[in-house]
């Protein structure tokens, strides 16, 4: 064996095949999961008689109890009632941001 031959055996190993192991098929897979995710076809809109349909609730209680119930939950999630007609049974109610309630309490120093 002559000298070049063993330093060329004791030589450090090249990197040139990093990308031939594991990470191209890790990067393989996620591409084909992302594509086969991306490319599914979208489901068909809701008609609206369909979607008021998922959307109406019916209670076992009275007209005022069910109307109040409403109201206080509409408060209890920071909403202030803006219009209340009970014979329609509509209610209209609105929220203010976080710094449209601070000027409105700055306001009342």
């Amino acid at each position: 064996m002559r000298l070049s031959q063993a330093n060329e055996s004791s030589a450090q190993p090249c990197h040139d095949h990093v990308f031939t192991g594991a990470v191209p098929v890790i990067l393989r897979a996620y591409l084909i999961a992302f594509l086969a995710v991306g490319c599914t076809p979208r489901p068909d809109p809701v008609p609206v008689s369909q979607a008021r349909y998922m959307e109406t609730r019916i209670f076992n209680a009275g007209y005022d109890l069910t109307i109040k119930g409403a109201i206080n939950t509409l408060q209890d999630l920071r909403y202030t009632v803006d219009v209340l007609d009970r014979e329609l049974g509509l209610i209209v109610a609105s929220t203010r941001t976080e710094g449209e309630q601070a000027r409105m309490t700055g306001d009342r120093k």
